[in-house]
């Protein structure tokens, strides 16, 4: 990601393989994100180009919130760390929030159970225009959200 030509080269995978540009979600870390740079650079021409930027992990680095101000992401992924199957919500809360306040996709990753779908897909899908959460295999693509 911090090499300049990082964009020509995802050009030419998407040419040769004839994959749209909106087809391929590229994910990158927090510390990717504050690079600076030829990182911005390249997060910023990826996006021009139609491919989708998803911030991986979030808040799990040493970030701060101006950072979605200035990542030029599509999607946050909230880290399965902050999604309890029991216990305080207030961090994927306020993901949830801040995510729907910066017209962000939001991901809630390792919810495994019929119970914690139900529970996230109530707790979320007031708050957001688009959401999605993961599942492992059990889950067939039909049934998710």
């Amino acid at each position: 990601m911090r090499e300049v030509d990082f964009p020509a080269v995802v050009a030419a995978a998407l040419h040769d393989s004839g994959l749209s540009p909106h087809r391929l979600t590229v994910e990158i870390t927090e510390s990717v994100a504050v690079g600076g740079g030829a990182t911005h650079d390249n997060l910023q021409n990826l996006r021009a180009m139609g491919v989708r930027l998803s911030l991986d992990d979030f808040g799990t680095g040493a970030s701060t919130l101006s950072l979605l101000t200035a990542c030029p992401v599509h999607q946050i992924k909230l880290d399965r760390s902050s999604v309890p199957d029991r216990g305080s919500d207030a961090i994927a809360d306020a993901v949830a929030h801040m995510a729907h306040a910066f017209g962000l996709q939001a991901v809630a990753e390792g919810i495994e159970t019929e119970a914690g779908r139900a529970r996230w897909t109530m707790h979320w899908k007031p708050v957001l225009n688009a959401f999605a959460i993961t599942f492992g295999d059990r889950w067939p693509a039909a049934e998710t959200c």
